[in-house]
């Protein structure tokens, strides 16, 4: 259990306080292996944190090539090892995701759904 001294969990926080984990993290890391729409990883690059994220269809649609994609152990040691390191930092694009171009390509996933399920 040394090893988990730095670990804590939280049962609720506030917005504010969830506003403050994401300004003073070193990264957030969205390593799901199924994800919707995966809100954390918006309100992380709104608050300017780095983001590691699993390789999965949603992250590679949503994010591209932006973000930090892992696949296995090797590279999310070495995306961490970046972010710790200085080589690697909250991309310049953080003004493309905003609330009303994130919901304008979620609406275009929908169509390109129904579009498909119709033919």
């Amino acid at each position: 259990m040394d090893n988990l001294a730095n670990l804590f969990l939280f049962n609720e926080i506030t917005e504010s306080e969830k506003l403050w984990f994401y300004r003073n993290a070193e990264a957030l890391l969205a390593l799901s292996k199924y994800e919707g729409f995966d809100l954390p990883v918006l309100e992380a690059i709104e608050a300017k944190c780095s983001v590691i994220m699993s390789d999965i269809s949603v992250h590679n649609e949503l994010y591209r090539s932006n973000f930090p994609l892992v696949s296995n152990e090797d590279d999310l040691h070495l995306a961490i090892y970046k972010i710790l390191n200085g080589e690697s930092s909250v991309p310049k694009l953080r003004g493309n995701y905003t609330w009303e171009n994130a919901s304008k390509r979620t609406l275009l996933f929908f169509r390109r759904v129904i579009l498909h399920k119709n033919r």
